[in-house]
């Protein structure tokens, strides 16, 4: 707004067509909740996004088009539904799931050779940059031993610190 008049900036919803998508995270079989869901279009023109609730249901209202749907779960990383998801006006789209399978805990040491080095940050990532990352620790001799839950499937595993920088 350039003027010092701001009317006839009027919006609204009632123009949009919009659908549902609704699905279910779950996590080897059981419902997770607080797994963020986010819709997209292959352009990002149109994206939301909401959170499941304690049974692992989601619903997200989006324009009417094609989307890719993408659950974010907290400290496992991320899990898309299988193949993209078409919205019509008016209407739900349902049963698309994230199930992320079991899980599999990596962990990772790190020393100088005589302590530990605790405040380091792990970081797992698979070949399009998706993961995890953890800088909490439990230290037990000359070790600062980090744990990462991770799907199965191949990472690269990076350590950075910030007194040593990449380890």
């Amino acid at each position: 707004i350039t003027t010092s008049s701001a009317s006839g900036q009027d919006f609204s919803a009632a123009t949009l067509s919009l659908g549902t998508i609704t699905g279910t995270a779950t996590r080897g079989g059981t419902g997770q909740q607080g797994v963020n869901v986010r819709a997209e279009n292959s352009d990002r023109s149109n994206v939301n996004m909401g959170t499941t609730d304690s049974a692992g249901a989601y619903s997200v209202k989006v324009p009417a088009g094609t989307y890719t749907v993408e659950c974010f779960f907290p400290g496992y990383g991320p899990k898309a539904v299988t193949g993209s998801v078409t919205v019509t006006a008016n209407a739900t789209t349902s049963g698309k799931d994230c199930a992320l399978g079991t899980t599999i805990a990596v962990t990772v040491n790190i020393t100088d050779g005589t302590n530990p080095i605790t405040g380091v940050f792990i970081d797992a990532r698979d070949s399009n940059g998706r993961g995890s990352g953890t800088n909490t620790s439990v230290s037990s001799g000359a070790n600062a031993t980090y744990t990462l839950n991770l799907t199965p499937g191949t990472y690269t595993i990076r350590a950075g610190h910030p007194a040593y920088g990449m380890i």
